[in-house]
């Protein structure tokens, strides 16, 4: 929820008219204001929720002189934080010139003039701002995890060819070679189980990331929905989905466990994610 925003703008009193009015739509929210971008940097190094700032800051002062490019650099470097762009004469042609570029990254919430907002546009800005950063911080955290599964995959990865360079027994070697070639299969589950003494990793995690690709790639239109609703939406359009429905809930519930909390798969759990991957690999 939005709790501090920051106001940039180098006029005193357009600074005072919009903290007036955002303590008149939500009297929790703390205003910061910062009249310059050298002040707008320092601020955004703390807890800022929501940025508002005056494109055109006073041109006198050459820090200042573009509030645009400030923007540009606000939008790569702060991910997670919903912007409103002040301005001033002109709105409609700075708004149209660009809203075309600057909106695809969707940081920027509105365009607003300084001579026309009311409490109720500010509510709904506050709204929006909400929603974006619920939808950012979800996208953030299923980057997050396929990265946790990425790394785990190149540390094992790396693990396991510094084992194969010290086997210095020919059937040995040829275990590893099977277990971790490219090719995920029945031989390489079990040649892993054979090394390790029962447990299939390596090749669990790989699965678990095809089969989420695949989850992906066959629900592209429910981009922001959870598993649960991906599921539903295939076993609706897919006969074989609907006839391993149970087979991929169990499935999807080893992989929540490989993927946080570092659970190490048996070979017969390794063998049902590769089951499932096989059935989404079917599909049409």
């Amino acid at each position: 929820m939005i709790s501090r925003i920051l106001v940039v703008d180098d006029s005193d009193y357009d600074r005072k008219s919009i903290r007036k009015t955002i303590f008149k739509a939500n009297n929790n929210i703390e205003v910061i204001e910062a009249n310059s971008l050298g002040s707008m940097y320092k601020y955004l190094d703390g807890t800022i929720d929501m940025l508002i700032q005056d494109i055109s800051l006073d041109s006198s002062n050459p820090m200042d002189s573009s509030g645009l490019n400030a923007l540009y650099d606000v939008i790569e470097n702060y991910p997670m934080l919903p912007i409103v762009i002040l301005t001033g004469h002109y709105h409609d042609k700075v708004k149209e010139y660009h809203s075309g570029y600057i909106r695809k990254s969707g940081h920027i919430i509105d365009y607003v003039a300084k001579s026309d907002y009311d409490v109720k546009l500010i509510c709904d800005i506050i709204d929006e701002a909400n929603i974006f950063i619920e939808k950012a911080t979800k996208r953030f955290e299923e980057s997050k995890t396929i990265d946790e599964m990425l790394n785990d995959l190149a540390a094992l990865e790396k693990h396991n060819n510094e084992l194969i360079t010290k086997a210095n027994e020919v059937d040995k070697l040829k275990l590893y070679c099977i277990a971790y070639s490219k090719d995920i299969s029945f031989d390489s589950i079990s040649a892993e189980a054979i090394l390790t003494g029962g447990y299939s990793h390596f090749n669990a995690v790989r699965l678990c990331i095809d089969i989420e690709k695949a989850l992906k790639r066959y629900t592209i239109h429910l981009e922001e929905s959870n598993f649960s609703n991906r599921l539903n939406d295939l076993s609706l359009r897919y006969l074989d989905v609907y006839n391993n429905y149970k087979k991929i809930s169990s499935s999807w519930r080893i992989r929540n466990l490989i993927v946080h909390e570092s659970y190490k798969p048996q070979k017969t759990e390794t063998l049902q994610l590769y089951e499932i991957y096989n059935v989404l690999m079917q599909l049409h």
